[in-house]
């Protein structure tokens, strides 16, 4: 059995000086990010797999975002027209221009 250790924690520390949930909830931390939660879970016991999908999430959020970036960006359609309830890309442009119009007026 290991134990969260401060250093554990830096080492899973995101680019961005975070971690995300996916992490804590790998150590079994509560992931309401209430105040004090380090120095709570700082010598709790873990499993070395515990500790590894810690460490393997380290920046998970930030790859994610960059995911959804490129898919906004257009490598992705984000309207579809074979899925129930979703517009085709063209009918939604049209009711944008439509509501400008509306507002103009």
């Amino acid at each position: 059995m290991l134990r969260i250790t401060e250093q554990l924690l830096k080492d899973g520390m995101s680019d961005n000086g975070s971690w995300n949930s996916k992490q804590l909830k790998a150590l079994g931390i509560d992931i309401r990010f209430n105040s004090g939660w380090r120095r709570r879970a700082i010598g709790q016991p873990i499993t070395q797999e515990q500790a590894n999908r810690f460490l393997a999430l380290k920046n998970y959020h930030l790859e994610r975002k960059k995911r959804i970036k490129r898919q906004i960006l257009g490598q992705k359609r984000l309207f579809r027209d074979d899925i129930p309830g979703m517009i085709p890309y063209e009918d939604y442009l049209h009711m944008q221009s439509i509501k400008q119009e509306l507002k103009q007026a």
